[in-house]
């Protein structure tokens, strides 16, 4: 039964517009999502896909293991990457790091961007698919190129930035 405004009424005085996939368990979905139109199907492939992402990832952050998927690509079922843009000039390729938003200009508009501690940058240029040169600092502007050698170092650093730990800790 619907009304004008397609609130379907489900058991239990439940209506459609009011559920939400997060409601739904998995195995409820494998065992029905094939009676949904094909459009929803894909966004509910998207939605369990990227939960299985998170909780790994979630999974690692606690074990403080984020060093087993640096460098890794990041994949859902609907094969949506998330791979590092390296820079080249000439036959060298550079990782890239920029230090505000507004440093990336019209850049950063083609690019889904990552906000992480510059330490960690060492890491993320090292593992790609592409032999790096070297991180560029702010690469429209005024670059500034650390060289490969130096990842072991930058590796290796202790941030000077203490954590705030809140008062009611």
């Amino acid at each position: 039964v619907t009304d004008r405004r397609g609130d379907y009424d489900l058991k239990d005085g439940l209506k459609f517009k009011d559920m939400r996939l997060r409601n739904i368990p998995e195995s409820i979905y494998k065992e029905f999502g094939v009676r949904l139109p094909t459009s929803w199907q894909k966004r509910c492939n998207h939605f369990f896909s990227e939960m299985h992402r998170v909780e790994k990832g979630v999974e690692c952050w606690e074990k403080g293991d984020l060093d087993s998927i640096v460098g890794t690509e990041l994949s859902n079922q609907d094969n949506i990457r998330m791979v590092p843009d390296i820079l080249q000039n000439g036959d060298e390729f550079f990782f890239p790091v920029f230090t505000t938003a507004e440093e990336m200009g019209e850049y950063g508009n083609n690019f889904s961007n990552i906000q992480r501690h510059f330490l960690e940058a060492a890491n993320l240029a090292r593992n790609n698919e592409k032999n790096v040169a070297g991180i560029v600092i702010n690469a429209f502007s005024e670059p500034f190129v650390i060289p490969k050698e130096l990842f072991d170092v930058i590796a290796g650093m202790k941030s000077s930035f203490e954590q705030e730990v809140p008062d009611n800790e």
